[in-house]
């Protein structure tokens, strides 16, 4: 059994919030013997097999077509937390949301301090998280 982001880290009630701290917390655990993950959502419904894209240790994500850093409405937004870059670097962003996933356990791991933080900076931020919900 994982624990929910404590209070102290986030008091709002955004759910989503604990997919890196539920991470951290399953990885910690030792639940995990496999070398790979795939990260995936409750609701998605699995018609077929996922291809899995991963090359070598390469990790690989399916777009989300609506998380764009480089449209003009959000690039002020994604400034915010890349730093002052030309669209030719904010290009560079993929547009991916966290699954579904395939990655290798310990990349996991080593991404996930970021994640949570990242999470919590865009959601914190009034104008990132109306755009971005």
């Amino acid at each position: 059994m994982l624990d929910p982001i404590p209070k102290e880290i986030e008091n709002t009630g955004y759910v989503v919030l604990n997919r890196p701290y539920a991470f951290n917390q399953w990885l910690d655990a030792g639940y995990v013997e496999e070398k790979y993950i795939l990260m995936s959502e409750p609701d998605h419904l699995l018609l077929r097999p996922l291809p899995n894209k991963m090359r070598g240790r390469r990790p690989f994500a399916f777009p989300f077509h609506y998380i764009t850093a480089w449209d003009p409405k959000f690039q002020d937004i994604a400034r915010k937390f890349v730093g002052d870059v030309p669209v030719s670097e904010l290009e560079k962003v993929p547009p991916i949301g966290n699954a579904p996933t395939f990655m290798a356990a310990d990349q996991l791991r080593e991404v996930i301090p970021e994640w949570l933080d990242l999470a919590l900076r865009v959601h914190r931020d009034a104008e990132a998280d109306k755009a971005w919900g």
